[in-house]
């Protein structure tokens, strides 16, 4: 079970650990849905919203908030 954590625009200096924004996106209730060749497919069940995540062991800062801003707008703080 993932615990609620918002995460400040401070957190994510140049890059973000790819575990990171997997335990933010899951504690705002994103589920995985499937591997593709270079990213996986991940879905906010809540809104139907998908986005595909880069599997690389960091994330740039700008694909990061992206993210985020896409499957889970409430955990970023301004």
């Amino acid at each position: 079970m993932f615990t609620l954590v918002k995460i400040s625009q401070a957190q994510i200096s140049d890059c973000m650990k790819r575990v990171k924004l997997l335990q933010v996106l899951g504690a705002a209730g994103v589920v995985f849905v499937r591997h593709g060749k270079k990213h996986d497919v991940y879905r906010q069940p809540s809104s139907n919203i998908e986005t595909t995540i880069p599997r690389h062991d960091e994330i740039k800062e700008f694909t990061a908030k992206s993210i985020i801003k896409t499957l889970a707008p409430n955990m970023l703080e301004p």
